[in-house]
Formats: C-alpha cells, structure tokens, sequence
C-alpha cells in the first residue's frame, strides 16, 4: 500500500493539487488521505472504506480509478505458492494399461457375435409376424374453418393502463460518520463520507444501488418506507422505481453496473 499511497501523492503533486482541496471536494478527512499516502493502511475504518477513499482520491486528481483500485488488488491478493508436481512425478503417478489376454479377447468377439445373431431373429420374427398387411389408415376429414366472429370484449374499447410512478425519494440520514457511495446504469451518482447529523436525498428514477460503510448508523428512507434489516457490516442495497428494494451483505461490485 506504500507504494500505492507514494504514486498518488506524486501524481496529486505533479498537478499542484493540495491535500486540502481533495479533502474538500471528496469529502473525506484529511486524516485518512495522510494516511494513504503514507502506506499507513491500519488507520483506516476498514476495507471498504479503503477502497472507496482509493476510487474517489484517484479520481478528484484526474486518474482512472478503476485502474488505481486494480492495481492495490494486486498487491494485496495472495499469491498461491505451492509447486506443481513436476512431469517425471506426473508420469510416475500414472497407471500403466492393464493388457487383456487373447482368451478373454475372443470371449468378448464371441458374445458380440450372439447377440448379433439374437437380434437378426428376432427382427425377422418380428416382420414375418405382421403379416405384411397394410392397415388402412382412417382418411383426415376437411375441416370447414369458419370465419372468426368479432367479441364483445375486443369491440369494448380497452382501459388504458394506469401511468407508472416516474420516481421514488430515497433520504439518507447518517446518525454518525459513514461511508457512502450510489450508482446508477453503471455511473457513480455520488460518493461521500457522511458526517454525524449529515442527511443526502436523491430521486430513483432508474434501479439505484447503495452502498453504505456502516449501516447500522444509517437510517434510510424510500417512498414512505423506512428500509430496515440494514445490519451492522457493509451492504449494497438495490432499489428500483416501483419503491423495491433489496438487501446484499458486502460490496457488490456486479450490482454497481447495472
């Protein structure tokens, strides 16, 4: 990560952008992006958070943050150091073919040859026995169609259908300090670290997925409906404009392209 956090402080740098600026725009502490320049990883809430500081710094500075959350992914993996079993081992663990005698070969050709011979009886048992007549099938009469006759439902004019609701009120209300971010149609709408007190409200007139830090400071409302079940760890909530909603523990990175 010490790397990761000298590349961004060079790059904000180079285009003489202050620390103080990037705090203002992204909305994070200037506390947390001291300590990601300096590597100092601990400091921080936790993974997501991490990650989302990494996204927003990256881009409030003109870099790609997709590519900055990649290359920390690859830092931080594990890499699978066990060895694989090299070919002279592979070819010892292999069973040689078990040869089959010539006895048993010709058992097997002769069993073949039975029930070859079984079949051909039977088939010609089977033909003599039908007698070879022909049953003669009954002929398909001509069906006389008959002109569709116009229903009273499809002359009675049809109601038009009830006008969908263009969009729901989502209100974000954040009891203490939470990390926030809200996508749509694969675009980040916003992401934000909420401050004690602090209330976001948007319009969901496309499917809308949430992601919250710590939900259990959270209080989330939609429509008329206050979302409950939110839990403690890090969710991804999912709302459509028909005021539905679901709930995934975690970051759903898959949800956030939609």
């Amino acid at each position: 990560m010490r790397e990761i956090g000298e590349y961004l402080k060079k790059e904000r740098e180079k285009r003489q952008i202050s620390l103080r600026k990037v705090a203002d725009e992204t909305k994070i502490p200037i506390r947390y992006l001291e300590a990601m320049e300096r590597g100092e990883v601990e400091l921080i809430p936790g993974e997501v958070y991490l990650k989302g500081f990494l996204r927003s710094y990256a881009e409030e500075i003109g870099l790609d943050g997709g590519a900055v959350l990649e290359r920390y992914r690859e830092r931080t993996q594990p890499k699978d150091t066990e060895e694989q079993p090299s070919g002279a081992a592979e070819l010892r663990g292999r069973k040689k073919p078990r040869r089959v005698s010539w006895h048993l070969r010709y058992e097997r050709a002769f069993v073949f040859v039975l029930l070859l011979v079984l079949l051909i009886v039977a088939i010609i048992a089977a033909f003599r026995g039908g007698g070879g007549r022909r049953q003669d099938l009954p002929q398909p009469q001509p069906q006389v169609q008959q002109e569709p006759q116009a229903s009273k439902e499809e002359s009675a004019p049809r109601p038009e259908p009830a006008p969908k609701v263009l969009a729901q009120e989502l209100e974000i209300f954040a009891r203490d300090e939470c990390w926030v971010e809200a996508y749509s149609q694969g675009k980040r709408l916003f992401a934000l670290l909420l401050e004690p007190g602090e209330r976001k409200q948007l319009s969901v007139r496309e499917n809308v997925a949430l992601l919250l830090g710590k939900p259990a400071v959270v209080r989330l409302k939609y429509g008329e409906e206050e979302v409950g079940g939110l839990g403690k760890e890090t969710v991804t909530v999912v709302f459509d404009t028909e005021g539905n909603y679901n709930i995934y523990r975690g970051r759903r990175e898959e949800e956030f392209s939609r």
